[in-house]
């Protein structure tokens, strides 16, 4: 009969648990989850962030069965779930990553740099003259976010070479710096007068010489499709479904490396794995050996689910 009881006692926290909900029981409140999934999408690496509630959350969780912590852990990630994919959590992610990494989805498609190369090679001389244009005009529009007082020494050197080149035995080298040298005289006085107006038509002088067509529009519009590119490239490294899925996928990985019938001896006061190598797994293994084979399974059961929807 006394065993009967103390059984009984022990099963008495699990049933509440149960009944009131595991979060509630574990001192688990949705503010502070929602804080630790924030922190956890929004600090970018591969690993995965462990969450922490307290030592009282910790300790009630070890007190309950690993089946227990099975049923756990699938009500906090249906939780997590229902936080991430809201409305307001998504907007606020994604005004998070346009403030601090300038993400924007334009809905446009980046190519690689691999990409990039293969298609150069496909097109022949025509992809490779556009590839020159381009980069003339990346040139320029970079040349044009730099002060003028900045510019002016390189302006300098340059105007030099232009009016040595126009000597050159080259008549076609000779006629392009004379063009050149002619237009930067013109523009000399400007540096002073009227700043801006040196860095538009310097930035302008530099894009022709590397192979551009020194037109205003095109170096603006190529300058506004390449921070739409650079942006868009930035949302789908730190946009939430692309860091969603690292993360999941993450989780699916560590999983499988666990073992779960590792050895641990006491060490003093501390407890090591007989397996030296052990110690130096990384703490979401670890939290996952001290969780248990069931959930850890339910972890990844409900990773690969979500990363169907993704």
């Amino acid at each position: 009969m006394k065993l009967k009881l103390m059984l009984a006692a022990a099963a008495v926290p699990a049933a509440m648990m149960a009944w009131q909900g595991y979060m509630t029981g574990l001192g688990i409140t949705q503010g502070a989850l929602k804080a630790e999934v924030e922190k956890s999408l929004r600090y970018y690496n591969e690993g995965v962030t462990i969450p922490w509630f307290g030592p009282k959350t910790s300790q009630a969780a070890k007190a309950l069965s690993e089946q227990n912590r099975a049923a756990a852990v699938r009500e906090v990630l249906g939780a997590v779930k229902g936080i991430v994919m809201s409305a307001a959590f998504m907007d606020a992610h994604a005004a998070y990553i346009k403030q601090n990494h300038k993400a924007v989805d334009h809905g446009i498609k980046v190519q690689t740099p691999e990409e990039k190369m293969k298609a150069m090679m496909a097109g022949g001389e025509a992809a490779a003259d556009e590839a020159t244009r381009q980069a003339a005009a990346q040139m320029a529009q970079m040349l044009m976010n730099i002060p003028a007082a900045q510019l002016a020494p390189m302006f300098e050197s340059d105007l030099s070479d232009w009016e040595r080149q126009t000597k050159s035995r080259n008549a076609k080298s000779a006629a392009k710096a004379q063009k050149m040298y002619a237009r930067a005289k013109a523009l000399q006085p400007l540096i002073a007068s009227d700043p801006k107006a040196f860095q538009k038509g310097y930035a302008l002088l530099k894009s022709m010489e590397m192979g551009g067509t020194g037109d205003l529009a095109a170096v603006e519009a190529s300058g506004a499709r390449m921070k739409q590119e650079q942006e868009q490239e930035a949302w789908n490294k730190y946009s939430l479904k692309a860091v969603l899925r690292m993360k999941l996928n993450a989780v699916v990985r560590e999983a499988a490396t666990v073992d779960f019938a590792a050895q641990t001896v006491q060490q003093g006061k501390m407890l090591k794995f007989a397996n030296a190598a052990y110690e130096q797994k990384s703490p979401i293994w670890k939290s996952m050996y001290r969780a248990g084979r069931a959930p850890t399974g339910a972890m990844v059961e409900f990773a690969r689910a979500w990363l169907k929807e993704l």
